[in-house]
């Protein structure tokens, strides 16, 4: 999480950010003085880092905090000595915000100096003219940078640099979203959220100090309801009533549940950091069961789960992912390997398609060359065995009008198809016809 400006982000995290490592031309090195009114006391060097206004109301904060020790350890006493240690610290438009606000604080002032000049002139002379008042006024030289001007210039760059009602969204993310993350101990957790309430909401807009700090009862709160959901549940068997305990007494009690196993947060690790880490795990790789009972309370574990109710053996997801992929597995072998490593099965099969095709053009023809052998003697039908003709016997039969060959249709015989259940037949007999055609 990062400080942003953006409504749905968290303002102050509760974890500090990683200090930057900055460069020589990214900060500016102080030397300062523990005493600044002894010439002779211990001198140390601070490096502050340059601030342009981009950085977050957290980092606001703390350059505030480092002016105000830069100022301290150099013994700096008048405003303008002030304003000169921002424009060393500040660029950009933190800068600007500075200098705007402070001109304008110095506006108001320099006119409240010359109404007081027009009515101290007005009381001293009662009948002095507009134009005797007005000269009066106009008489007062404009003042330098006061103290008021440079604090009203820091609050500027604080204002800048945080989003619109800082202070509301702040404490509303503390009541609502603020909960205590798995890493961090009771201890952290508190003193995250003590750190926010008494070293930087005070800082922030509306500038009240501690007037707008969260009350015991509050920060209580916010520190229950972060808790995990079966602390919250202990605390309730147990009879440990909130209201009439202290922010202490509830630390303390949930540093008590911290050292019971049953209430400790699995720790969960991919497969290499828990090969680096050789001794560390006592699951067993066949069952997938723990060796003791000190990781989740119960001595049980899941390969895909972790730390719970069932062991790895007892895991119903595994089960039917085995299951799907053993029947997936056994559907491709079937599908893709019809005659497996058996060539003879293949040549068997290919050599019975060829004889069903030899057999069916075989039977195509003969009947085409009876049928052109009919229709051909149906057209000699005017001859007689006395015209020494020999009559043969279809033609006795087309004769004697036995068959009726006058609707027969030949081309159908090109549409001939034998009936047959194998399908490779049919595919032969397909192949066939195209070749003819």
């Amino acid at each position: 999480m990062t400080d942003s400006k953006k409504s749905d982000d968290v303002i102050l995290p509760l974890k500090l950010e990683k200090e930057r490592k900055l460069s020589k031309d990214q900060m500016v090195t102080f030397k300062l003085r523990t005493d600044p009114t002894q010439a002779t006391s211990t001198t140390f060097e601070l490096s502050v880092p340059f601030i342009d206004g981009s950085e977050g109301p957290r980092a606001a904060i703390l350059a505030q905090k480092h002016l105000t020790r830069v100022i301290t350890g150099m013994n700096i006493t008048t405003a303008q000595g002030c304003r000169a240690m921002v424009h060393t610290i500040y660029r950009g438009e933190a800068k600007a915000a500075y200098d705007r606000q402070v001109n304008t604080q110095n506006e108001i002032e320099w006119e409240l100096a010359r109404e007081t000049a027009r009515q101290t002139h007005v009381a001293a002379n009662p009948t002095a003219t507009d134009a005797e008042i007005a000269a009066a006024g106009q008489a007062i030289v404009r003042p330098g940078i006061s103290d008021a001007c440079h604090n009203q210039g820091m609050s500027a760059i604080v204002k800048y640099m945080c989003p619109y009602k800082v202070l509301e969204r702040v404490k509303r993310q503390l009541r609502r979203n603020c909960r205590k993350p798995a890493d961090m101990t009771m201890v952290e957790f508190f003193t995250a959220v003590n750190r926010i309430n008494t070293e930087e909401i005070p800082f922030l807009p509306p500038f009240n100090g501690a007037n707008q700090s969260l009350t015991e009862e509050e920060i209580k709160e916010i520190l229950h309801y972060g808790l995990p959901n079966s602390w919250k549940n202990e605390m309730t068997r147990q009879g440990f009533d909130l209201i009439n305990e202290n922010t202490a007494s509830l630390l303390e009690f949930c540093q008590r549940l911290e050292e019971i196993p049953d209430f400790q947060v699995a720790k969960r690790s991919d497969n290499q950091s828990s090969k680096k880490k050789s001794g560390s795990s006592n699951v067993s790789k066949q069952t997938g069961k723990s060796n003791s009972g000190t990781s989740g309370g119960n001595g049980k574990f899941c390969l895909l789960h972790g730390t719970g109710s069932h062991t790895t053996d007892m895991c119903n997801t595994l089960k039917a992912q085995i299951k799907r992929q053993k029947g997936s597995s056994e559907i491709k072998k079937e599908s893709s390997n019809n005659f497996g490593n058996k060539t003879w099965s293949r040549k068997a099969d290919i050599a019975n398609k060829n004889q069903k095709k030899e057999l069916a053009t075989f039977i195509k023809n003969a009947v085409k060359g009876e049928l052109n052998a009919i229709s051909t003697m149906k057209k000699r039908k005017g001859h007689s065995k006395a015209d020494g003709f020999a009559i043969d016997p279809v033609e006795e039969i087309l004769e004697e009008g036995q068959i009726d060959l006058s609707e027969f249709n030949y081309e159908d015989m090109d549409d001939l198809k034998i009936e047959t259940d194998d399908e490779d037949f049919e595919d032969a007999k397909s192949s066939m016809d195209e070749d003819d055609a």
